[in-house]
């Protein structure tokens, strides 16, 4: 099958090609609101050329690409997607609008009712890779430190906002970036190329995480040897992607850049943050 071009459909065992031979660069998000898909990366146009203006993200409607208000989005690309009804919330590396009139988009944004619109003080000061909802709340995690006008700090690469307005996570967050977010019911898991939490006093995270009623875990084994990059909740199962082949403590062997841990029983949630930073 040729033409596959960055994006494909896999269904009744066989692969397609996406109409105007796919898209010309690397995708990395997906979201599904109603029949339409959104395709969010690092694109600008279809593979063919056809469709312009796609800048970073398209949608698709079962049929035809079309881009989003104000030619998408400028920078160097969108790394996640989530809805919560009728609204998506876009993260990634960029500023404002492709064609300049919306700002500040500072690495994160609403898209609703074909309107882009800022989130309160200005977005965050460096790229988003994971959006995650649990209800009216959405937890973000990325390469940030703070929100972008500097009146809310120590959010240090993962954070929440809720009712219009961010919070920083217990133990001022952790370390290093975070690539990916789960939920399950209550519980939060947290995937990304940290150690430990910012301030030092949760410590054996390594590369994987739990947060759950405002306190920072560890997971079995002391987490993984390397990092991890995609999370996803099915059930009372956590997936895990990454770099990582075994446990920290040696104890696990053989997993070789997937995994599985099981969770205690909660109602549960399914999300596939993903993006390779």
């Amino acid at each position: 099958m040729t033409n596959l071009n960055n994006i494909a459909r896999y269904s009744g065992g066989a692969w397609s090609a996406f109409p105007n031979h796919g898209l010309n660069n690397t995708v990395y998000a997906f979201a599904l609101i109603g029949s339409d898909l959104y395709v969010g990366g690092k694109f600008t146009q279809s593979s063919d050329t056809l469709v312009p203006n796609l800048n970073h993200i398209a949608k698709y409607n079962g049929s035809t690409w079309s881009a989003l208000s104000n030619s998408g989005l400028n920078g160097d690309g969108v790394y996640t997607l989530a809805m919560s009804g009728s609204d998506l919330f876009v993260g990634g590396s960029f500023t404002q609008s492709a064609d300049t009139s919306v700002t500040p988009l500072r690495n994160i944004a609403k898209y609703s009712g074909g309107v882009w619109f800022a989130l309160s003080n200005g977005g965050l000061n460096g790229w988003v890779s994971a959006i995650t909802m649990n209800g009216s709340d959405m937890y973000v995690g990325g390469n940030f430190t703070q929100t972008f006008d500097g009146l809310l700090l120590s959010l240090n690469h993962i954070a929440k906002y809720s009712g219009g307005t961010w919070s920083a996570l217990s133990q001022t967050g952790l370390n290093d970036r975070v690539y990916a977010i789960a939920v399950n019911g209550s519980d939060l898991y947290a995937g990304g190329w940290f150690t430990q939490t910012a301030n030092t006093t949760v410590t054996n995270l390594n590369y994987i995480a739990k947060y759950s009623g405002g306190a920072w875990s560890a997971l079995p084994n002391n987490g993984l040897d390397n990092w991890v990059y995609a999370l996803a909740v099915n059930g009372n199962d956590l997936y895990v992607g990454g770099s990582f082949n075994q446990t920290k403590d040696t104890l696990v062997a053989n997993l070789n850049h997937i995994a599985r841990l099981g969770l205690p029983s909660s109602g549960s949630k399914l999300y596939l943050p993903l993006i390779m930073r």
